[in-house]
């Protein structure tokens, strides 16, 4: 008779971080105490707790993890855009956890590639994180390659006390000695890492590992409820709860409110020839576009199909056009590489700014959709009959 496999306590913990999961989502307003229990329950059962003198987790843990995982616990309980989200806990990494180099790169499950949306600052400024997210992106991270793609992969947490002892490592910083990334999962499949690395050898340890799969499995269920699963921006409810607001805000404060409607130019024809994967692509290289060239402040997110929305605050109709106009001029040589042919695209853009006639969020939107209606006819006016190069001629419905 085979003896029953007894699991590690390092096994157990990942499991119960796992299984803890969706649990985060059906008590948002209750993250700060399931967190505590959290912690107490991985703290117990991963051995870490024989080497306190007491019972109580908070003997392992520190005051700067407690009020750590409790700032996370407040802030993400706010609805947010995902971006925003994963800054947050980048920020509470580098803050008050004092971790150097922290990241939130979530997968592309079509290209199988990994794309920083969130990283440390540094204290450099957001000049400075725009640019390094250009670097690190530059690297075209993919899944199964260095640690943080064997993560990705593996959805496994990886310690390296000294990187340049471990194979998987993918050089980025020359300086960089220790690393640790934990999985971001979500019903059994991976949808990002979080990783943070520091100058310094053997500087993580079980403790390390076992609040960021904490707070790993916290931000994947609140990404996962605000994100829109193929372009990585925010889904409609996140998208309309964060212009409500907004819409409130400016209203109440007598403040300018401008919104974008934009809307993907023959994407029926695409779709319809090349499929819904060459679709996908382009969506995601609109909101890759938007994103880009937007601030931080800005709200983006897709409503559904093939039309996304902009919510520009403290911003009116003039400054708005010239927003608008800079992102267009971004789409006139816009195109996507797929099954060995070049596919064209452009977009059609509606605008509309806050005025005393738009009573809520869903009238200022209803106008920017009759200004939508308005450049789409004069785009379907100026194009050749003939479609786009590599794209037959079909009637167009988007």
């Amino acid at each position: 008779m085979t003896e029953k496999q007894v699991p590690t306590a390092r096994e157990t913990a990942r499991a119960d971080v796992r299984a803890l999961g969706p649990a985060i989502g059906a008590s948002r307003g209750r993250l700060g105490s399931w967190l505590s229990r959290a912690l107490a329950t991985l703290v117990g059962r991963s051995g870490l707790k024989e080497h306190a003198h007491a019972g109580s987790y908070e003997t392992i843990l520190s005051g700067k993890h407690i009020e750590a995982i409790h700032a996370l616990s407040r802030g993400l309980q706010q609805v947010q855009a995902p971006s925003e989200m994963a800054k947050q806990v980048i920020e509470v990494l580098e803050e008050q956890l004092g971790y150097d180099y922290g990241a939130v790169l979530l997968v592309d499950p079509v290209e199988k590639s990994l794309i920083p949306i969130a990283l440390s600052g540094q204290g450099k400024g957001a000049e400075f994180v725009a640019l390094d997210k250009q670097y690190v992106a530059s690297h075209q991270l993919k899944v199964g390659e260095g640690i943080t793609g064997w993560v990705a992969k593996h959805g496994e947490s990886v310690v390296a006390s000294d990187v340049r002892r471990d194979a998987r490592y993918h050089e980025m910083r020359p300086d960089i000695r220790s690393e640790l990334c934990v999985p971001m999962r979500v019903d059994g499949r991976t949808i990002g890492v979080i990783n943070i690395e520091t100058t310094r050898e053997n500087a993580y340890g079980q403790l390390d590992q076992v609040i960021m799969e904490v707070v790993a499995a916290q931000l994947a269920v609140m990404l996962l409820a605000a994100e829109d699963p193929v372009t990585g921006v925010c889904n409609r409810r996140c998208l309309e709860s964060l212009a409500e607001h907004e819409f409130v805000r400016a209203r109440r404060f007598k403040r300018p409110l401008t919104v974008a409607l934009f809307d993907c130019n023959d994407f029926k024809r695409i779709n319809d020839t090349f499929g819904h994967a060459a679709g996908d692509r382009v969506l995601r290289r609109v909101a890759e576009t938007v994103v880009a060239l937007v601030r931080d402040i800005d709200v983006f997110g897709r409503l559904g199909g093939d039309e996304f929305a902009l919510l520009l605050p403290e911003t009116g109709r003039e400054e708005g056009l010239h927003v608008v106009a800079r992102l267009q001029a971004a789409f006139e040589a816009q195109s996507i590489e797929f099954g060995g042919e070049l596919i064209p695209f452009t977009v059609s853009v509606g605008v509309a700014s806050r005025d005393e006639t738009h009573r809520d969020w869903a009238a200022l939107l209803a106008a920017a959709d009759r200004d939508m209606f308005l450049a789409k006819a004069a785009w379907r006016a100026s194009s050749p009959p003939e479609g786009g190069p590599g794209v037959p001629t079909t009637s167009d419905s988007s």
